[in-house]
């Protein structure tokens, strides 16, 4: 039997990192990754965007369907009995493939507003609460459903229609020019048979060149008087806004609200967002006003009532801005 011949020792060293070396290798593994994160932020903040400019587009074409079966644009806000309030929201669900919630809104589907929502039935509750994807901005992080339990419980979103450069019943609060009603104006006291009834050739500024839905952001908060997010209730900054102050102002929205109330939700809205506004107060129809504000880097998306969809930044000029809102102003508007 062979002999095995044992293993010769060579003397040679196998290769290994030193401590040092390691240590090298993952600071340069820490310092990729710090500059990856950036741009994985801002690719997805670009698709959230983009999500948001394609909700905000398909929102503009619900409008016009509307428009189209009914020769008039959906009502700004509508009161029904036992204070349930009908927004444009609402009116272009069947043009946004979301029929189904429409006809099991209560007294919606059949113009009465008849239906207490605080009774309303489980499957009626069921339609109130259904969740739909095309009201909600994927930067703006919120519940979907307020007030969940409590017999008011519904779907939130993140876009509002614009109601001009005043205030959010259309009385000028400043000598702000240009000034005057926008294309979702709110009269106080608007019911199903009252309500302002306006057409795409109303807007005599052009359709070009006027707002019709732009962000919103939403809130916690809940209570009456309408906050931000509730885009199926009131008037007062939740399905609503104005163009008085410019896309994500530092002045605080003045919304009308429970003023006993107003010690604790102010604080809390802010803090949902970060930012100064929106803060619900004790405003009046004539003073209340809301802004537009969204989660975007350095502006807010638009609908323009042609049916676009632009973006506009936070240092657009004021006038322009204002004009935006205005859809019978005759200004002459600069760039946006």
């Amino acid at each position: 039997m062979p002999k095995v011949s044992p293993r010769r020792h060579t003397g040679r060293r196998v290769p290994a990192f030193t401590l040092i070396e390691l240590l090298v290798v993952i600071a340069i593994i820490a310092i990729l990754i710090g500059l990856l994160l950036p741009a994985v932020q801002k690719v997805r903040e670009a698709a959230a965007r983009s999500k948001c400019t394609n909700n905000l587009k398909q929102l503009a074409l619900g409008i016009h369907g509307y428009h189209d079966a009914n020769n008039k644009l959906p009502p700004a806000r509508k009161y029904g009995n036992n204070y349930n309030s009908f927004t444009w929201s609402l009116y272009t669900l069947p043009y946004i493939e979301q029929t189904a919630k429409f006809q099991g809104y209560p007294g919606l589907a059949d113009n009465t507003g008849a239906s207490d929502q605080t009774n309303a039935p489980a499957a009626t509750q069921a339609a109130l609460e259904a969740v739909v994807s095309t009201w909600m901005c994927p930067s703006d992080a919120y519940a979907p459903v307020g007030e969940s339990g409590g017999g008011w419980a519904r779907a939130r979103g993140n876009y509002a229609g614009c109601v001009g450069a005043g205030s959010m019943y259309g009385t000028q609060l400043n000598s702000a020019t240009p000034f005057g009603p926008g294309v979702f104006t709110v009269t106080a006291g608007s019911t199903p048979t009252n309500a302002a009834k306006y057409t795409l050739t109303t807007i005599t500024d052009g359709t070009s060149n006027t707002m019709m839905l732009s962000e919103r952001l939403s809130t916690t908060v809940t209570g009456w008087g309408g906050n931000p997010g509730d885009i199926t209730l009131g008037n007062m900054g939740a399905a609503l806004f104005c163009s008085l102050n410019a896309p994500n102002t530092t002045v605080a929205d003045s919304l009308r609200g429970n003023a006993d109330n107003d010690a604790a939700v102010c604080p809390q809205a802010h803090a949902d967002n970060n930012y100064k506004a929106p803060c619900v107060g004790n405003a009046t129809q004539a003073t209340a006003f809301a802004s537009a504000f969204s989660k975007h880097t350095g502006g807010v998306n638009v609908a323009l009532g042609d049916g676009s969809v632009r973006f506009v930044r936070n240092s657009v000029d004021i006038t322009t801005w204002r004009g935006l809102g205005t859809s019978t102003g005759g200004e002459s508007l600069g760039d946006f």
